[in-house]
């Protein structure tokens, strides 16, 4: 399962997989700087993904100066 964890020290957060809960446990016992926010239920496409479904929906714009 993918949880969000915070590094409370620095203020940045990052995502982690973890099998279950007890390694997640575990993982923030032995790294005190951090916290759980808890699972990640939803993810935001990569700008990738975004930028081809907006391409998808708008074919018959060929670009600026056509």
């Amino acid at each position: 399962m993918k949880y969000t964890i915070l590094n409370r020290r620095i203020g940045s957060a990052l995502e982690m997989n973890f099998s279950n809960a007890d390694q997640l446990n575990r993982w923030l016992d032995i790294n005190e700087d951090f916290e759980s926010l808890g699972p990640v239920e939803k993810y935001l496409p990569t700008r990738h993904v975004r930028m081809q479904r907006w391409k998808d929906k708008n074919d018959q714009f060929a670009g600026w100066g056509s």
